[in-house]
């Protein structure tokens, strides 16, 4: 009787004779419920090896555009670039137009290479490091309280 009520109001009874498999439960149950949380990962990574001046065509723009070599991983055109140049983040932002040869391409894999032109971009240099960045939603590994606004911490 009191399982259908508890089902009725989309709630779940948890019986155990031991707490600690009570708590590893609770754990699982919270995780799964808990929202999801953005993770960066790096799709590839790509060395530029030359810079190009591409001038305006009919329907074309003039643009410059980074010759590259794929490292490592892949570069997909509807993934966030960033520009790094001795290390340092020059720039970051979305991929203009992804080229192999002269055909427009949604991705290009390791050992391939490729053009690359950046919205808002146009300061390549030979040795820049183009990073593919991709951003998925994963369950949180842990959850972590927080004390609220106000409250005394311990030291």
């Amino acid at each position: 009787m009191t399982g259908l009520r508890l089902r009725r109001h989309g709630l779940t009874l948890h019986r155990h004779d031991v707490i600690y498999k009570l708590l590893e439960e609770l754990g699982e149950v919270m995780l799964g419920e808990a929202p999801r949380v953005e993770r960066e990962v790096v799709a590839g990574e790509a060395a530029v090896l030359q810079v190009f001046d591409v001038k305006a065509t009919r329907g074309r723009e003039a643009a410059v555009v980074a010759g590259c070599r794929v490292q490592e991983g892949s570069l997909r055109a509807s993934h966030t670039f960033r520009v790094l140049r001795a290390g340092e983040l020059v720039h970051e932002g979305p991929c203009a137009s992804l080229r192999r040869v002269k055909l427009v391409v949604e991705a290009v894999g390791k050992g391939g290479e490729c053009g690359v032109a950046l919205t808002g971009f146009s300061h390549f240099r030979p040795g820049d490091v183009l990073r593919c960045i991709s951003v998925e939603m994963v369950r949180p590994e842990a959850l972590t309280a927080s004390a609220p606004e106000g409250a005394a911490q311990a030291p």
